[in-house]
């Protein structure tokens, strides 16, 4: 009976000896999940290299993700800037053309202002000879103040 009795209690030992360990491990690669598992053989000089090939894969790789994000961002940058610039040189066209069509009306009043001008002149003319046409026809010789 006491056989039995130790040969149990030996036998509990190592499954709870065993699963301690394997828990433990397990709980370290949940903690860390990017990180590769480590090997149970034992390395070898090249497997070496590898594994140093293998670290700087990840930090190669991010390095190149940031580049690639940088471009991104310098090329979203230079968009933006050229539909500034496409948007400000719209708007000096437009100014242009506004200032075209001020000018064209400013020469239309212009020419309107002479127009009304010349007429008046000439219905001016027309009328003081008209009225001196009628005071001769009429006898009375109105005083000229010229």
């Amino acid at each position: 009976m006491k056989q039995v009795g130790g040969i149990g209690t030996a036998v509990l030992f190592l499954l709870l000896g065993s699963a301690v360990p394997a828990s433990s491990q397990q709980e370290q690669q949940e903690e860390k999940p990017g990180k590769p598992e480590k090997q149970t053989k034992p390395e070898q000089p090249g497997s070496q290299q590898s594994k140093g090939k293998q670290q700087q894969e990840p930090a190669q790789q991010e390095r190149r993700q940031e580049q690639n994000q940088q471009q991104q961002q310098e090329r979203v940058q230079q968009e933006r800037r050229q539909e500034q610039n496409q948007q400000q040189q719209q708007e000096r066209v437009q100014q242009e053309r506004r200032q075209e069509q001020n000018q064209q009306q400013q020469q239309e009043r212009t020419a309107r202002a002479k127009s009304t001008a010349a007429a008046r002149a000439r219905f001016t003319t027309a009328s003081a000879g008209a009225y001196r046409t009628a005071a001769a026809a009429s006898g009375t010789v109105p005083s000229t103040s010229e």
